[in-house]
């Protein structure tokens, strides 16, 4: 974070992990939600 990415534009969210990140679904009846999973653990956030 802090760096500008591609183009100059920076992200409007950002999320850092306790690990590397190894799988993320976004709800396909709910898009305001993702789930994301990484190391032992499962986090459901809402954008």
């Amino acid at each position: 974070m802090g760096q500008p990415v591609e183009d100059g534009l920076d992200p409007i969210l950002a999320y850092t992990a306790g690990a590397a990140i190894e799988q993320l679904q976004w709800s396909s009846t709910q898009p305001d939600w993702v789930a994301i999973c990484f190391s032992t653990k499962l986090q459901i956030l809402r954008d």
